[in-house]
């Protein structure tokens, strides 16, 4: 990946990142999508394979995760078609997994200022 697209993920991400209250409900989920098959970067100040910047890097329309997990975000028409796939209804079972038993108040960072509730329950930092 050359300096110019890394500048363009860093652009995008800080972007959406600073206005994610009025982002589209569909590229909030591609967020969250992102954020459940990274958990470690998630769980980070970092993500542990390319250093970007947690939970900035999940924001960013253009960026594809280092280990090939997820790649640019898609249309909404696109990501409404993808959500109708095996792998997606797989990761919502997962998803329900992980949840049940836990509270939504878990810790966060130092400075931030809330978070966007979706509605299944679940935030974005």
């Amino acid at each position: 990946m050359g300096i110019k697209q890394k500048i363009i993920d860093i652009y995008t991400g800080y972007t959406n990142y600073a206005s994610k209250e009025k982002l589209p409900e569909f590229i909030k989920e591609q967020v969250l999508y992102r954020m459940k098959l990274c958990k470690d970067c998630a769980n980070s100040s970092h993500c542990t394979h390319c250093g970007c910047i947690s939970p900035v890097l999940f924001f960013s329309s253009t960026k594809t995760d280092a280990l090939g997990k997820w790649g640019p975000m898609v249309s909404e028409e696109e990501w409404n078609k993808y959500k109708e796939t095996d792998e997606y209804k797989e990761y919502l079972k997962i998803k329900e997994d992980d949840t049940i038993g836990q509270s939504d108040t878990g810790s966060r960072d130092e400075g931030d200022s809330g978070s966007i509730e979706q509605s299944e329950g679940n935030a974005i930092p």
